[in-house]
């Protein structure tokens, strides 16, 4: 009997990536505001290559304390991952505060 397939993949990603792009996320964060990054993998794949963070896709979306990401900075996204010839597999962002938990509006907006 052919085991199922998960619908929630593993993502994986090398320890030096996730660890750049934590202190990325704090540098971007100042303690003050949310940050946050586009998580991008080979097609099909389920590990992480590099991430893009949403303030170099959108300059203003971080402009208040919470994420304000405009669809516009989708454009560049898309090109980018069409050229590198990979998708988007997640997005991580960050929330004020220690509590590592997610927000009614991330529940909602999966």
């Amino acid at each position: 009997m052919k085991p199922k397939s998960n619908p929630l993949q593993q993502l994986l990603i090398p320890f030096s990536l996730w660890h750049s792009l934590i202190k990325g996320l704090r540098r971007k964060s100042q303690g003050i505001r949310e940050s946050g990054a586009f998580l991008l993998g080979k097609i099909g794949g389920n590990k992480v290559k590099l991430f893009v963070f949403y303030d170099n896709l959108d300059p203003e979306c971080l402009d208040s304390c919470i994420i304000s990401f405009d669809g516009a900075g989708f454009v560049p996204l898309w090109k980018m991952c069409e050229k590198k010839q990979l998708q988007v597999l997640a997005d991580v962002h960050t929330h004020l505060g220690k509590v590592a938990i997610q927000s009614e509006i991330d529940k909602k907006t999966q």
